[in-house]
């Protein structure tokens, strides 16, 4: 870290031609604040965002459990298939088995993407 005096002011910063170190920001902050107009520029853009990152939250988690719809589907015509007898036992359990894994998986990125909110 560097130290640079101008004045009475010291400035700290990781290099030697920056300004904005954090003596400056505790003796002089409006020389770091931004000025109004931007603020409430980066402030819309921020609540835009956010409003486009929950549309696209809500779209994941539609597209997920339209996914988990059609597995369920598959297992009910799987079980179907199963009990009119045109497959296996063992290939009955090989595929339900799968379909039940994927099944959990996409209900678990449900369960994280809804608590990362």
């Amino acid at each position: 870290m560097y130290q640079e005096t101008q004045g009475n002011q010291v400035f700290s910063t990781l290099h030697p031609r920056g300004r904005f170190g954090p003596a400056v920001i505790k003796t002089n902050p409006k020389k770091v604040s931004l000025r109004q107009d931007w603020a409430e520029r980066m402030l819309k853009r921020l609540k835009q965002e956010e409003k486009e990152i929950a549309q696209s939250c809500f779209a994941f988690i539609q597209e997920k459990k339209e996914e988990i719809k059609r597995i369920n589907q598959k297992l009910q015509r799987l079980l179907d298939a199963y009990l009119e007898q045109p497959i296996d036992r063992e290939t009955y359990l090989e595929k339900k088995a799968k379909l039940i894994s994927q099944k959990k998986t996409l209900e678990e990125q449900i369960i994280r993407f809804e608590k990362a909110k």
